[in-house]
């Protein structure tokens, strides 16, 4: 017996045969939100951010800043809080610096930075700061 999804639409089957969703064209670069999150990673300081539709910030632990294969900018690192999806807190997360819409560094220190393996292909772009 198949359990609800209480209040989540079903998922629509996709075909094998069907084209790829569209991947979004990336948003115009922020040179000043790289350049903070860039002194974030230096001084292992939280970050606190809004991104895209976000009405409450939420606390992120950056790791790595770093251009994607899609010519994104972008930024991995912990969620350490969410307020809109308690049960994202502490999961891993990428966040596309263009659709970032605040960002602030926090006087919260962290200890145990996330580790990243430069070998990835997700930082074949290359990388601009990481722990």
């Amino acid at each position: 017996m198949k359990r609800p999804t209480w209040g989540k639409p079903p998922k629509k089957a996709r075909s094998p045969f069907g084209a790829a969703p569209a991947q979004k064209a990336p948003a115009p670069r922020r040179f000043d939100f790289e350049r903070l999150i860039g002194d974030a990673i230096d001084a292992r300081r939280l970050l606190s951010l809004r991104y895209d539709d976000d009405v409450l910030p939420r606390s992120f632990q950056p790791a790595a800043l770093y251009f994607s294969s899609g010519e994104k900018v972008c930024v991995t690192g912990i969620q350490i809080s969410n307020p809109a999806e308690l049960q994202s807190n502490g999961e891993p997360r990428v966040f596309e610096v263009g659709r970032i819409r605040t960002v602030e560094i926090t006087d919260q220190p962290f200890r145990q930075p996330a580790t990243i393996d430069r070998s990835d292909s997700r930082y074949a772009g290359g990388i601009i700061k990481s722990v």
